[in-house]
């Protein structure tokens, strides 16, 4: 929760400039609708639907982000990744579901952490992937 709450801090102060924060605006709830605030000139998140399937969309959103070192085994954490959503939501609801990530990693302890929402037909689910640095050797 602490990554959580200080992920939206960080984006509530980028965008507001610490105008109007309140102990009522310190975080925002998942259960709350979706309701555009205004134009950004660079989105702040892309939507990633499965039409090739769960593995194929992993796999541009992995390759889209700015890492500097190549990935590891990158099918392997794919592979991971998608037994992980299985065994939470199965295959059935998995499979009406899309994913939204935000267009800038978060870096906390030494990771990078790919922050989005697994966006339901009736609800929204919190997405992160922590993204250890590679160990060398």
């Amino acid at each position: 929760m602490k990554l959580l709450r200080a992920f939206f801090n960080s984006v509530y102060c980028r965008l507001f400039d610490h105008r109007s924060l309140t102990p009522e605006r310190l975080f925002i709830f998942s259960s709350q609708p979706e309701r555009p605030f205004r134009t950004l000139p660079r989105p702040l998140a892309k939507d990633f639907f499965p039409e090739r399937g769960w593995s194929h969309l992993l796999g541009k959103v992995l390759s889209d982000l700015p890492l500097r070192l190549p990935w590891q085994n990158k099918a392997r954490d794919i592979g991971y990744i998608i037994a992980s959503l299985q065994e939470a939501l199965g295959e059935e609801l998995l499979a009406t579901c899309h994913l939204q990530v935000a267009n800038e990693l978060f870096y906390r302890n030494k990771a990078a952490w790919l922050v989005g929402k697994l966006v339901m037909p009736m609800a929204t689910l919190p997405f992160l992937l922590p993204i250890p640095p590679q160990r060398r050797g």
